[in-house]
């Protein structure tokens, strides 16, 4: 089976698009609540944008399992990640600062996690041939 390479570096690129804006978003809220009210002005629109970028990256990731010959397993964070981030939005806008907080944490994590895996030799294995099954 072919190792992933092209679509790895989709992947990649997208995940470190994803940590950047995951990265800025405490930043903001520390800035925020020291104090910079303008912080939020730039918090809101990222939280906003967060989700989105998991909706393209659910493509890459499927790019990636599906053609590339890669996991499905960054398919399946991918999408935990999407649920996760519109979630995230909604208690920010509804102000349900305990659980968005929790949940920031964890989605800033597992991003992070997960960019970092993306470089690893393991993003570059390649899931395993489909055995076909023997007649008779």
């Amino acid at each position: 089976m072919k190792q992933p390479r092209v679509t790895l570096w989709l992947l990649r690129a997208i995940l470190v698009v994803h940590a950047i804006a995951v990265m800025a978003q405490p930043l903001m809220a520390g800035f925020y609540l020291s104090g910079d009210v303008d912080a939020m002005n730039v918090h809101s629109p990222i939280g906003s944008t967060l989700w989105m970028i998991s909706m393209v990256q659910i493509v890459i990731a499927l790019l990636y399992w599906r053609f590339g010959g890669g996991q499905v397993y960054p398919v399946v964070v991918t999408l935990g990640l999407f649920v996760a981030e519109f979630l995230q939005m909604v208690l920010g806008q509804t102000r349900s600062m305990t659980m968005h907080i929790v949940l920031g944490s964890a989605i800033v994590t597992t991003v992070l996690m997960f960019t970092g895996w993306s470089f690893t030799a393991a993003a570059r294995v390649a899931r395993p041939a489909k055995q076909a099954e023997p007649v008779g």
